[in-house]
């Protein structure tokens, strides 16, 4: 989590130096799927230590967890180049007006 982070944050650095409407989407889509990622990570790390039920069921899951996880991410940054994408061409509409 400390990696995805700390590449998220630089990327989102990155998207602040722009000023435009596709650095506005692009930085709050991402910024909001990790922070939701984060919060249901530790959500379930307090789920396991408070129900013992969570804590059986969990056990092996570890490598499904972490794919999911991944896989969230990785579709939230496609996400967010897909809605870039769809933005460029009316944010370039509105800079010619």
């Amino acid at each position: 989590m400390l990696v995805t982070d700390g590449i998220n944050g630089f990327w989102i650095s990155r998207l602040i130096l722009r000023v435009d409407q596709i650095a506005l989407i692009a930085s709050r889509v991402m910024s909001l799927v990790v922070a939701g990622v984060s919060l249901l990570v530790a959500a379930f790390g307090l789920m396991k230590l408070t129900v013992p039920a969570v804590e059986a069921w969990s056990v092996g899951k570890e490598l499904f967890f972490g794919a999911g996880v991944v896989i969230v991410v990785a579709g939230s940054f496609l996400m967010a180049v897909w809605l870039t994408r769809t933005v460029e061409p009316q944010a370039a509409t509105a800079a010619a007006e």
